[in-house]
């Protein structure tokens, strides 16, 4: 299975990469020795356990964020969409996760996409996101990251903390409304896992209000889980029936 910093380590390549910087300038042979480099990086990591829907939202961001250069860069679009567009399965078959490296370089690339780039201009149009928009999203993470921190969680009495918890959840709900699935937050928790998990040893406080709500967000715990029912239902059991008489105890000592 990939490891959070594995995922790291790739996100940071795919942002880095994917930008008018490092594609607009490269000549013909240049781009082709980009893409096979690029899809070999991918392919690497695809053998340790990568699949598709990992990076669909993480893709979807890039795209969002490098849409404005689309209008004064055409040659950028025209080599950009094609890459994003076979890492999330939207286009035309066969996609890269469907085929050795090798067999999808051959067909995909050198016999279509080298030579005929058209056919592409309804990208935009036709997001792979169904019911989440990669703009909701966006707010979505911000949120998250910026409420999943020591600063916010640490301070807060035992009152605020359930009212905290309620709002947090309340917010997971309402885009769950609208289609997000665990998947989708899965290695964004994990990141964030990843990144406080070095303030645990002086911060027990934050560390035992911290550990339940990432990890019923990716049902890393007991039952019942957040994804299987209903919001107040889920509070009621979950949280009320578990989670804030055994946090309780512990901020007590």
């Amino acid at each position: 299975m990939m490891q959070i910093d594995d995922y790291i380590k790739l996100k940071n390549y795919i942002i880095e990469n994917l930008t008018v910087e490092k594609i607009e300038k490269l000549n013909k042979e240049e781009f082709k020795v980009f893409v096979y480099g690029f899809f070999k990086v991918i392919d690497s990591y695809r053998n340790e356990g990568l699949i598709k829907k990992r990076l669909e939202l993480l893709i979807g961001e890039i795209y969002y964020n490098q849409a404005d250069a689309f209008e004064n860069e055409e040659k950028f679009e025209t080599r950009f969409a094609p890459i994003i567009g076979d890492l999330v399965g939207f286009g035309l078959s066969p996609f890269f996760w469907d085929l050795p490296l090798e067999e999808y370089m051959q067909i995909k690339w050198e016999k279509l996409y080298y030579y005929d780039f058209n056919g592409l201009d309804n990208f935009c149009e036709n997001s792979f996101f169904k019911e989440i928009q990669i703009d909701e999203y966006i707010k979505l993470k911000n949120y998250i990251i910026e409420n999943l921190t020591a600063e916010k969680i640490e301070k807060l009495n035992k009152e605020e903390f359930k009212v905290f918890v309620y709002d947090f959840f309340k917010v997971i709900d309402f885009y769950r409304n609208k289609g997000l699935e665990k998947e989708d937050l899965e290695l964004l928790i994990g990141e964030i896992y990843y990144n406080q998990a070095d303030t645990f040893e002086n911060e027990e406080k934050f560390e035992n209000r911290f550990v339940p709500i990432t990890e019923d967000l990716i049902n890393f715990c007991p039952s019942p889980f957040f994804w299987d029912l209903p919001l107040e239902e889920y509070m009621q059991k979950k949280w009320e029936g578990l989670y804030f008489k055994i946090i309780s105890k512990a901020d007590e000592g």
